[in-house]
């Protein structure tokens, strides 16, 4: 990676300050795309074959988990990980980015928390 970094910062003959704000906008732009890929892969596995698995089941507590939206919370998951993994390598703007992804992080498994309690209303 950093030789594709010094390559184009070679090419566009770019120095000093603008060095590192050009390779965090080369970070953070590769990492959106990686975590949309990775989310319409995830979903379309969990669309297509793991609610057809449920589906088939006989039991109802599964059931409820598509019901009550658990696996879309936890598909959502997917891009914040790949932030949070891709934001490592940052050096600038690495807190602001780390404060978004942790506040991200809890609002989905605070939404999967509620989901799963949810679930056990409805079974029980």
């Amino acid at each position: 990676m950093e030789k594709f970094y010094n390559i184009i910062i070679e090419y566009l003959n770019i120095s000093g300050y603008y060095q590192r704000i050009f390779i965090v906008g080369i970070i953070i732009i590769l990492t959106i795309i990686i975590a949309i890929i990775m989310h319409y892969i995830t979903n379309y596995l969990i669309k297509n074959h793991l609610i057809k698995i449920i589906e088939k089941s006989e039991t109802k507590w599964d059931d409820y988990l598509i019901e009550n939206n658990i696996l879309k919370y936890l598909n959502a998951l997917v891009p914040l990980i790949i932030f949070q993994i891709m934001i490592k390598k940052l050096d600038f703007f690495k807190h602001f980015f780390e404060k978004i992804i942790e506040i991200g992080m809890v609002v989905r498994f605070t939404l999967i928390a509620n989901g799963i309690l949810s679930v056990f209303s409805d079974i029980y």
